[in-house]
């Protein structure tokens, strides 16, 4: 077994055991998926991946943990370049609503079954034959931290579309 891949588990395991908590502030949502993206980008076209951003707000404020929502927007933009077997669109949008910030990553790949929905977010599932299974649990308590939501859906051949909303005004817990 490779080393490297050993440490990252271990750290996905320890980063969804170990609660920590969330401190924040006011920030730019556009500008963190903005940093993702281009650290995706050399890997995006290499494997003839095309990413389309839709933005429909400039400066899209909310009250977030930076380093939080950036590792949630990662692990759904990487699962949705792992979807894509060689090629294909990968499409991130932003939106806000009078009560949410919305954003939504969807790709063309092969989709996911029913079956695999409704357990997309259980510790430890996967369909990879790496991987923890901890990325999507991990970003669903992220979210959840931040009083959001995140929501999933997929068609076998068509595509996923994962749905972020983060609220636009800090709610006391």
């Amino acid at each position: 077994m490779d080393g490297s891949n050993d440490v990252i588990r271990f750290k996905d395991i320890l980063g969804f055991v170990k609660e920590t908590p969330i401190i924040v502030v006011n920030g730019d949502v556009i500008e963190i998926l903005d940093q993702i993206i281009s650290l995706f980008a050399p890997s995006f076209k290499e494997r003839g991946i095309i990413i389309l951003k839709d933005y429909h707000e400039v400066g899209a404020q909310a009250p977030i943990d930076a380093n939080k929502i950036r590792e949630a927007f990662t692990n759904v933009i990487t699962n949705a370049e792992q979807a894509l077997e060689k090629g294909g669109e990968i499409r991130v949008s932003l939106r806000k609503t009078d009560m949410d910030v919305v954003i939504a990553v969807e790709d063309n790949g092969a989709g996911m079954s029913a079956d695999d929905v409704k357990h997309i977010f259980d510790p430890f599932f996967t369909t990879k034959m790496t991987g923890t299974g901890l990325g999507l649990a991990i970003t669903q308590r992220i979210v959840e931290l931040h009083r959001g939501r995140i929501e999933v859906k997929s068609e076998m051949g068509v595509g996923t579309t994962f749905t972020i909303y983060l609220p636009l005004k800090e709610e006391l817990a």
